[in-house]
């Protein structure tokens, strides 16, 4: 079946500014649905990453999503959320530290990390991808303490492990 619809393959934008972040989501609200009733109704826009995002342990349940944006923002003592349909769009706004608060998640996220973890996030981040060899050269420490760090960024949920034996390598999750 082919969908002409040409919101389907749209880009979703998120800007980040110092006061506010933006995600600008092309296509309106499914059908039923409007602004007022977002914490009431649950329509799933995109089953492809619906299902992906809970594979990957980021969502509990379908229809959580709002409920969840709004009760981190009270926690963080922000506004709740503007939603807006425009018709064309549907364009969430966090009002919020935004830059600041992303840098303020970073440092948060590597706090309980060691110098050589740190280091190798920023390396994953330029390079993509790390195996225990050349984690164990980057830091010039032996395999066994290259293997117990990276299993400590695995628990910590900062990288994952695809492949296997000799083709294992370390990735940012």
């Amino acid at each position: 079946m082919i969908d002409n619809d040409p919101h389907q393959d749209g880009t979703i934008l998120v800007s980040v500014f110092d006061d506010r972040i933006t995600i600008h989501s092309p296509g309106p609200l499914p059908s039923g649905i409007t602004v007022e009733t977002l914490e009431h109704e649950c329509k799933r826009r995109n089953n492809t990453i619906c299902q992906r995002l809970f594979e990957m342990g980021y969502i509990e349940a379908w229809g959580m999503g709002i409920d969840m944006m709004n009760r981190e923002m009270r926690a963080a003592g922000l506004p709740l959320p503007i939603y807006e349909d425009t018709g064309a769009s549907f364009i969430v706004t966090l009002i919020g530290p935004g830059e600041r608060w992303m840098a303020e998640k970073e440092t948060r996220l590597l706090e309980g990390l060691n110098e050589r973890q740190k280091k190798a996030v920023e390396y994953l981040r330029e390079h993509g991808e790390i195996n225990a060899k050349r984690y164990s050269e980057l830091f010039q420490i032996d395999r066994a303490t290259a293997y117990r760090d990276l299993a400590d960024l695995m628990r910590k949920g900062m990288v994952e492990q695809t492949g296997k034996a000799r083709a294992t390598r370390y990735v940012l999750h």
